[in-house]
């Protein structure tokens, strides 16, 4: 039986440390809507997904995240609310650019990312 999808996006290669700091800010950042704090997890999951060297539309997020809760709801009988449209867009536009550039088209790190991430070598505080 064959029956085609589009590829689900993974989440690619593990986040560098550099970007923790301001993906932990953007993760706690509030985002208007009555969304329960799992239900943005959730949606805050979905869109880092656009982060992938596949590079993922955000239309494609939007229906795969639409997709997956349908599914849930489906198999377990809970309605979780979808997501607006332009709320998940909004989500994914306020990640930072300097994650979304290196994750998506491989830029290259900063200096200041490359002597960040090197100074516990060399400070002598890693043993």
């Amino acid at each position: 039986m064959s029956h085609t999808h589009p590829a689900r996006p993974d989440f690619g290669p593990e986040i560098p440390e550099v970007f923790h700091a301001g993906l932990h800010a953007w993760a706690s950042s509030h985002v208007p809507g009555n969304y329960t704090n799992e239900e943005m997890k959730l949606f805050r999951s979905m869109a880092l997904a656009y982060a992938d060297p596949t590079r993922p539309t955000m239309r494609e997020l939007y229906a795969e995240a639409c997709e997956m809760l349908d599914e849930d709801e489906k198999r377990s009988g809970i309605k979780t609310p979808k997501p607006s449209a332009s709320m998940f867009r909004k989500l994914i536009l306020s990640l930072p650019s300097e994650y979304i550039d290196a994750m998506r088209y491989g830029t290259h790190r900063s200096r200041y990312a490359k002597l960040k991430t090197a100074a516990p070598f060399v400070d002598g505080s890693q043993k």
